[in-house]
């Protein structure tokens, strides 16, 4: 075979593997991603030298959502060109998408070198930057983005979003809103603001945003979920729970809607139901583990090992506990403190550093006469947290009811050392003449104790809430409306 032949031969073939990348490419253009990487790699087999046929393949995966081999097909495109900067632009955005923030920011560091004013970078750079918490940087990485091109509305969502972290709200706000007047369509930014104005306060606004993120995106389970806990906060769980209704619909593997509704539910009475959801989140989880843990199994030493399973592990063990203890409460509500007490043993066990579980559980034991037991996880919570005065309140009361009412002024007035406002504590530190008045049935004098005893009863009623000053007030205005059941709780 002559030399004419050979290159004609490879010219043939060169020929070919172009007219599959072109049937390819023009089989993504209609939608069919499955269909171009067939194509694409029927180009690579013949020229497997076919840069773009790598690189349109990375984007073809993307696009079905097959992160893993996108990012394998961005690799080899890389190899075959190191100078193109958009591989490692778009190898940098599904490097975000599967939780490796540090690849991708490696990856977006090289687009800038490669091309300084590429306002695109900048802000995929920040947004990686945000997802590992440098939030100056991440705003810096923006406003250099806006400055690059002050139309780019993906830059003013992102430094809102960041600036939402880091506390600026104001900011925040205005950087959606322009977001919003350069994009009206631009659902994440209206998203994004509704979350800010949630985090303020402004409740109704944060609704109006998440219906229209909705509007805008009706499959974005996430919307719902926020426009639900906004609508929660407003008192209408009813609605809420529609909301998270659809968000399950949209996403049923998801803990933290699950969660919400069992909280929602638990305020309209149904406990029942509650505690339902808090069973699904126990078996969601134990059902994550198991492929996390037959992933690690499977999973070669090195491949994509900025994704920590032992961390995504750990996080699903809290979870679990803090589905137990919500559970816990739930059972409270249902005046089965038995059930309680196992929910928050379990709750503990999962996550032993968890103060107010001890906390919760030992006010539980009260309920079942168990007192000691109760003083003793009363003694581990202060352990853990010994700065949280309402532990040395409640274990001052468990301490005079035992009788040790020397331990009582010790605990009463550490609480009142911790935290010098609380007028309660001022009450409980003549904690002998509160008792001595109610035994005498003189019950107005013994307020405080009625106060401390309602603090039980709010607990049990928003356990998500428990370490917030609203609640201690709340105390204040319930107590006198439980004076029949202090008496019960003097006499014994």
């Amino acid at each position: 075979m002559n030399e004419f032949s050979i290159n004609s031969d490879m010219a043939d073939t060169f020929f070919i593997a172009e007219a599959f990348f072109n049937k390819g490419a023009l089989k993504a253009k209609l939608g069919d991603h499955t269909g171009a990487v067939e194509d694409y790699n029927k180009a690579i087999k013949l020229n497997p030298q076919y840069f773009e046929a790598y690189f349109n393949s990375g984007v073809s995966l993307f696009e079905l959502g097959v992160h893993k081999m996108a990012i394998f097909y961005y690799d080899k495109a890389i190899k075959l060109n190191p100078q193109y900067a958009n591989t490692y632009f778009q190898r940098g955005i599904v490097f975000d998408i599967v939780g490796g923030h540090k690849r991708a920011l490696e990856d977006f560091n090289k687009v800038i070198e490669l091309n300084p004013n590429d306002a695109g970078a900048y802000s995929k750079r920040g947004i990686s930057k945000g997802k590992l918490g440098d939030y100056n940087s991440a705003v810096e990485d923006f406003t250099k983005a806006i400055e690059l091109n002050p139309q780019n509305a993906e830059a003013y969502n992102g430094r809102g979003a960041v600036k939402g972290y880091i506390g600026d709200n104001n900011g925040s706000i205005v950087d959606h809103s322009r977001a919003i007047e350069l994009n009206p369509q631009y659902f994440k930014a209206f998203f994004n603001r509704g979350i800010t104005k949630d985090d303020i306060g402004d409740h109704n606004g944060a609704v109006e945003d998440f219906s229209k993120a909705i509007e805008l995106n009706p499959e974005h389970a996430e919307s719902y979920i926020n426009r639900g806990c906004s609508k929660a906060k407003l008192g209408n769980h009813n609605e809420a729970i529609e909301d998270y209704n659809r968000a399950i619909d949209l996403n049923p593997q998801d803990i933290e809607t699950y969660t919400s509704r069992g909280f929602s539910k638990g305020k309209l009475d149904d406990h029942t139901g509650a505690i339902k959801d808090f069973n699904k989140i126990i078996e969601l989880i134990d059902s994550q583990i198991f492929q996390v843990n037959n992933k690690r199994r499977h999973t070669r030493i090195g491949l994509f090992d900025s994704i920590d399973e032992d961390e995504k592990t750990s996080k699903l063990y809290l979870q679990a506990a803090r589905a137990y203890y919500f559970r816990g409460f739930e059972n409270i509500k249902l005046g089965d403190y038995v059930g309680a007490v196992n929910d928050f043993d379990s709750s503990i066990q999962l996550n032993p550093q968890h103060s107010e579980a001890y906390l919760i559980r030992g006010v539980t034991k009260g309920k079942l006469a168990d007192k000691i037991g109760a003083v003793e996880d009363f003694d581990m919570s202060i352990d853990l947290n010994p700065h949280d005065y309402m532990v040395y309140l409640i274990r001052g009361i468990a301490k005079g009811i035992l009788g040790n009412r020397n331990g009582a002024k010790e605990d009463l007035s550490k609480a009142f050392e911790l935290f010098p406002n609380l007028d309660l504590s001022v009450h409980f530190r003549g904690f002998e003449d509160t008792l001595r008045y109610a035994q005498r049935g003189d019950f107005s004098s013994s307020y405080s104790y009625c106060s401390i005893e309602d603090f039980y009863k709010t607990i049990e009623l928003d356990p998500q809430y428990i370490d917030t000053e609203v609640y201690y007030k709340r105390c204040e205005d319930a107590a006198r409306r439980i004076i029949d059941k202090m008496k019960v709780a003097i006499k014994k």
